[in-house]
């Protein structure tokens, strides 16, 4: 069996992260990846509802559904699934994720043993493995603010708070940059908006999920440059309550 890629487009609202994984599907190398959507898998458990009309452990379930459908489509044997989620937190969000690629990583090397038995071959010395690949969507603090200004009256009116900015309190003073320790995601800073700065992410963007190649040195300036825009919008929004 081939391995395979969780991939994951997170980050804070108005970051980008539906921009990228929009234009990542569009990239050949992605035609046939499964997608699972969060806003379906709450669409589909709470049609009708708004978010803040979910309570704490609703949308624990929530989350935990969206892990599901990724597990699923991992033992039928998908190559690569494709997600976006904010991932809040360490321990319950980001966590979660790893704790789900070991879970999928023991069944599909139970699975490739039980074949090798049942069909007469040898059983894989090295089993086919399960990544997760987390792109870790930013934004300056002064684009956050534009796109949440620029967002349209409909999407302002849809069920979900966090098409304005003041909506997205919670989801800013929860937020946690993942842990070294526990995975290293892809930073990307999506405040240009040129054609020419979307090209030159795609291909780092394909490039790690990919090849798994990071530069540890850019990566680094991008997440103080995310977490400085962290800093500032956080008492922004908060005066806005």
């Amino acid at each position: 069996m081939p391995d395979r890629n969780i991939v994951v487009f997170s980050g804070l609202p108005f970051s980008g992260k539906s921009w990228l994984l929009k234009k990542i599907l569009q990239q050949e190398e992605f035609k046939d990846a499964d997608v699972v959507r969060l806003d379906e898998v709450f669409h589909r458990l709470y049609p009708g509802r708004a978010d803040n009309h979910v309570t704490k452990s609703e949308h624990v379930y929530k989350n935990e559904e969206l892990r599901n459908d990724i597990l699923r489509l991992l033992i039928l044997g998908k190559a690569s699934i494709v997600t976006e989620a904010v991932m809040l937190t360490r321990e319950v969000h980001q966590g979660a994720f790893v704790e789900l690629t070991k879970k999928a990583s023991e069944y599909i090397k139970a699975i490739e043993a039980e074949y090798a038995q049942r069909d007469g071959f040898s059983i894989p010395e090295i089993p086919s493995s399960v990544n997760l690949k987390v792109i870790l969507c930013f934004a300056n603090a002064k684009t956050i603010e534009q796109r949440a200004s620029n967002r349209s009256e409909a999407r302002k009116k849809d069920l979900a708070p966090v098409n304005t900015l003041k909506g997205t309190w919670n989801a800013y003073r929860q937020f946690e940059f993942p842990d070294k320790t526990t995975y290293m995601p892809l930073y990307i800073d999506t405040s240009d908006e040129s054609d020419e700065a979307e090209n030159v992410r795609m291909i780092e963007i394909l490039t790690f999920i990919i090849d798994n190649a990071l530069d540890p040195i850019l990566n680094k300036m991008r997440r103080m440059a995310a977490i400085r825009s962290h800093a500032i919008l956080l008492p922004e929004i908060k005066a806005l309550q």
